[in-house]
């Protein structure tokens, strides 16, 4: 009686075991399958739904975004080749005369870099420039939440000669912060890529890497919680940053002649809009238009502006002393590369 209890027990125990190994397969097998049909079938014709904007459809496919990125424009086909006629207005809801301004791809334009920090205003000068200019910016980067706020020029290849100026974090980002400091700066400070006349967007480290925080964990538009900012991660997270904040703007005024550089400052772009920005203009060989300007004096926040929320450079600030110290060496080493280049008076007003 007692090995007959005993048996029935471990032949439910074994039944049991089976059922559960049965279950997981089952699962993985769940998953394996799902994962396929995102490539083919049914998961692909989701994703080979149209790019709609705030101004319309777009003649691509969510799936091409890759293919288009990668490929000359050679190689488009003539549906494809539809995307260079489009336009986007970015005063179109005002009801004013800026409302009729639109902005489009350009032709034969030479290669310029956009190069920053994330969370440094970059998508902000992106604004202001085609603006300015009339001109779409590109990018290293494929960014749909950027291309349905109307930035079409994210979608062509960097170097296709339709962009005024193109967007790159450099080693900041991706698979470059994970490579060794020779390697960044040999292959992702992207300065063979696009070449050595670039603009270089710098802010107040203190605010960039804060809102870096916010960035990596909200999206463009969202806060990052509480617990973001504490402990040891984020303590790395400063580290890491604030030397990434020197470096890269570092490898670009080791690698470049000065007079292909331009320095611009985002706390000086906000207090002094118009005058900064034409300098920018200037740099990209456009003579500023009296009526863009204005309409961008009136009209300054672009679509993809985090709003103010008290919280990262005032006494609730989540930076500590020692978060502080790491990033004045940072500000220092920077300030004197910069002086000794002749890029400017420098950024002292950062320490």
């Amino acid at each position: 009686m007692w090995r007959c209890r005993h048996r029935r027990y471990y032949l439910t125990l074994l039944a049991v075991s089976l059922a559960w190994v049965v279950f997981i397969a089952a699962i993985v097998r769940f998953a394996h399958i799902r994962e396929a049909r995102l490539r083919t079938g049914r998961g692909a014709a989701r994703l080979n739904v149209a790019i709609r904007t705030r101004q319309g459809v777009l003649p691509i496919r969510i799936a091409e975004v890759e293919t288009l990125k990668a490929s000359p424009l050679e190689k488009w086909s003539h549906e494809q080749r539809k995307l260079l006629n489009m336009t986007f207005r970015p005063w179109l809801s005002t009801r004013s005369d800026c409302s009729r301004l639109s902005t489009g791809f350009g032709r034969h334009l030479p290669t310029v870099a956009l190069v920053s920090l994330p969370s440094s205003g970059n998508t902000w000068m992106r604004f202001l420039i085609e603006g300015g200019s009339g001109v779409f910016t590109g990018s290293l980067y494929s960014d749909l939440t950027i291309v349905k706020a109307g930035m079409y020029g994210e979608l062509v290849p960097h170097d296709s000669g339709t962009t005024i100026a193109q967007k790159t974090h450099g080693f900041t980002t991706l698979e470059g912060v994970t490579a060794s400091p020779s390697e960044q700066r040999r292959r992702f400070a992207h300065v063979q890529e696009l070449g050595c006349r670039a603009i270089l967007l710098v802010r107040d480290p203190a605010a960039a890497i804060v809102s870096h925080r916010h960035l990596d964990a909200a999206g463009h538009l969202g806060f990052a919680p509480q617990s973001h900012f504490e402990g040891e991660g984020w303590d790395k997270f400063v580290d890491q940053k604030a030397e990434f904040w020197y470096s890269l703007y570092a490898a670009w005024i080791d690698q470049c002649p000065p007079e292909q550089l331009l320095v611009v400052q985002y706390e000086k772009l906000k207090s002094q809009l118009n005058t900064e920005l034409e300098r920018v203009l200037r740099f990209l060989g456009v003579q500023p238009d009296p009526e863009r300007m204005k309409c961008i004096e009136r009209y300054p926040r672009g679509n993809m502006q985090r709003r103010t929320r008290a919280n990262s450079t005032g006494p609730q600030s989540p930076l500590s002393d020692r978060h502080r110290q790491r990033i004045k060496r940072s500000v220092l080493a920077l300030h004197r590369l910069v002086s000794e280049h002749q890029l400017g008076d420098g950024i002292a007003d950062y320490l």
